[in-house]
């Protein structure tokens, strides 16, 4: 009993894990564990989110050029940089919704 009591506190005073981790008794055993849980999008910007065919119909909307498809079709970054400015400059308002 002695040695379950000097583990649980050898564990409890390693600060690398919270407590809530504690049922793991490896490291590696806590990173499988994390691996396997599902995962989801937490940081999603809505102008990503947006495309082609609705990115047209916006523009319609505010009286806008109609992008095309290149405006999707970037190579680099600064292409996707073009790309995110096309598609704000359709996003007018707090109620553009389609």
């Amino acid at each position: 009993m002695a040695a379950k009591t000097s583990e649980s506190k050898k564990r409890t005073s390693d600060t690398r894990m919270p407590e809530s981790c504690l049922r793991f008794h490896s490291e590696p055993e806590l990173i499988d564990y994390i691996r396997a849980l599902p995962k989801a999008e937490v940081h999603l910007h809505l102008e990503g989110t947006v495309e082609l065919p609705t990115c047209i119909e916006l523009a319609a909307r505010h009286s806008l050029p109609t992008p095309t498809r290149a405006l999707y079709e970037y190579q680099d970054f600064w292409g996707f940089l073009q790309c995110f400015k096309g598609v704000c400059g359709h996003l007018k308002t707090a109620t553009t919704t389609i």
